[in-house]
């Protein structure tokens, strides 16, 4: 949030300024999962017109957004290191080694990062054809996007990117996807397909990294660059 009033507005690329539209920004005063769920339809009763984006927290709070939503068919787009395909971890479901597990329930799911599996993880994937996970983004992972519902959620774990680009995270692995392959996965959703809302989770800023917050922030704002483009185009 600091590091976003230090960014410039205006994208050069997509010749677009999301902030025209109008943006605002709310720290809601959240407890817990159902607390965001609630929160999260109260939002679309009180701005059913806005372009809804969720920052900060751990990658749990993804399935309860969702849900929150109530939006009806649509495929999720999964931008992490980790797969968290468990059913539980340490004996809670709500641990976000589980979220992927939890998301994946709303609708067909692409993730696409991911660089790390726990057996059981892997085990799900060679048996299920409702998520499909990609390490690189490449053809498969551009075309399996592609394929996805009109509809879809994107969710971004910043562990996604590769720790040369992003490393002020709680969980970072080696590999991951580099600043002009992140454009171009949200490029291709956004040409594609219509976008319901989003989430950016797990950065933990550090004094010492200022380029870490500053990417973040970037990339927040590149999302509501990419849905003004497409309000202009439509």
């Amino acid at each position: 949030m600091e590091a976003s009033g230090h960014i410039e507005l205006f994208d050069e690329i997509l010749e677009v300024d999301a902030s025209v539209h109008g943006i605002l920004t709310r720290r809601p005063d959240i407890t817990d999962l159902e607390s965001i769920t609630g929160y999260v339809r109260r939002l679309r009763a009180e701005v059913p017109d806005s372009f809804l984006g969720f920052i900060g927290g751990e990658h749990s709070i993804t399935p309860a957004i969702i849900d929150g939503l109530d939006a009806g068919e649509f495929g999720i787009v999964w931008m992490d290191a980790h797969a968290d395909l468990r059913p539980s971890y340490l004996g809670r479901e709500d641990n976000h080694a589980c979220a992927g597990f939890h998301t994946q329930k709303f609708g067909p799911m692409v993730q696409v990062g991911v660089r790390t599996l726990a057996r059981e993880e892997w085990s799900f994937l060679r048996s299920n054809t409702h998520v499909r996970t990609f390490r690189h983004w490449d053809r498969d992972a551009h075309d399996a996007v592609a394929g996805l519902p009109h509809r879809v959620y994107i969710s971004v774990d910043f562990d996604g990117f590769s720790p040369e680009v992003i490393r002020a995270v709680g969980t970072p692995e080696p590999g991951g996807l580099y600043w002009d392959e992140v454009l171009d996965l949200l490029a291709t959703v956004f040409d594609g397909h219509e976008v319901i809302g989003f989430d950016a989770v797990e950065l933990c800023p550090e004094e010492t990294d200022r380029a870490s917050s500053f990417t973040a922030a970037r990339l927040v704002y590149k999302v509501l660059q990419f849905h003004a483009a497409r309000i202009g185009k439509s």
